[in-house]
């Protein structure tokens, strides 16, 4: 994914916010963006390798015993992974305009 990017959809925190494409004024950590699918999970597990999945694509390189890191191919065992749950209150904290009106909402 590339580091530059600022528009993101997120995934996992309400019905509202539910892949709604949000533009963050201020970058976002990569640790936090799905490097298969390029959206904000609130759940994020991340491999051995340092690469962070959301839970689809976690689960689509998790199929077997093993999880195969489908940037690198890399593998690892399922208790190696890292899981980890954001609260959407800290993403939220960011500054972020939105498609359509443009307007900037702290």
């Amino acid at each position: 994914m590339a580091h530059g990017r600022q528009e993101f959809a997120l995934v996992g925190y309400s019905e509202d916010l539910e892949r709604k494409p949000l533009k963050f004024l201020d970058p976002i950590p990569p640790s936090r963006i799905c490097g298969a699918c390029g959206n904000i999970p609130r759940l994020t597990y991340t491999l051995v390798c340092g690469h962070t999945f959301c839970e689809a694509c976690y689960q689509s390189c998790a199929a077997t015993s093993e999880c195969v890191c489908p940037l690198d191919g890399d593998a690892c065992g399922r208790d190696d992974v890292t899981r980890k749950e954001y609260p959407a209150e800290q993403l939220l904290r960011r500054k972020v305009s939105t498609q359509g009106c443009g307007r900037i909402h702290d």
